[in-house]
């Protein structure tokens, strides 16, 4: 197990790669409704990398919030932090690249459940407003929540504009 660091220092890439890694896998478990306990996975980070329990229990609580500013699921237990380290963000970016299904977590459990309905998710909470960050802002556009928003719209209208031809053509026949 990791002991106390003697002094503080910056997360390496390969360290937040690892924790941006374990939490999505710890999202996916509570997305699937698979049992999992965090704190065994904080020992097992633990293990990898020279950090403290809390010191990857913040880190955790960095993940949820840039996520809920992504508009993107997050894990229940880890309240989002106020703050943010910046290098967590391209972590993020990185990590979402290689799993882009990671972005579409309703087609995680699509073959083991019904359907789901027009939302995923109930909607994050407000935040106050705070200066927006380059590098927020441009992960933001790159992982656009809207677009989940703008695919259910595109769902409904493609059945609306089906029904409209149909009857449509009912009208004209019917002349």
């Amino acid at each position: 197990m990791a002991q106390e660091p003697k002094e503080r220092r910056n997360w390496t890439d390969g360290e937040l790669d690892l924790i941006v890694a374990d939490y999505f896998a710890m999202l996916n478990d509570e997305a699937t409704g698979k049992t999992y306990r965090k704190a065994e996975h904080n020992r097992l980070l633990q293990r990898h990398i020279d950090r403290t329990e809390g010191s990857i229990e913040f880190k955790h609580q960095n993940i949820s919030a840039v996520l809920l500013k992504l508009g993107l699921p997050r894990i229940t237990g880890y309240v989002p932090a106020a703050n943010y380290q910046k290098a967590i963000i391209p972590a993020i970016d990185r990590y979402l690249s290689l799993h882009p299904l990671a972005l579409h977590p309703e087609r995680i459990v699509e073959g083991l459940a019904e359907r789901q309905g027009l939302f995923i998710d109930t909607p994050p909470p407000l935040l106050p407003l705070t200066p927006s960050k380059a590098d927020m802002e441009r992960l933001v556009r790159k992982f656009n929540p809207v677009e989940r928003d703008f695919r259910n719209r595109r769902l409904g209208g493609v059945d609306t504009y089906r029904i409209h031809k149909m009857m449509a053509a009912r009208v004209t026949t019917a002349r």
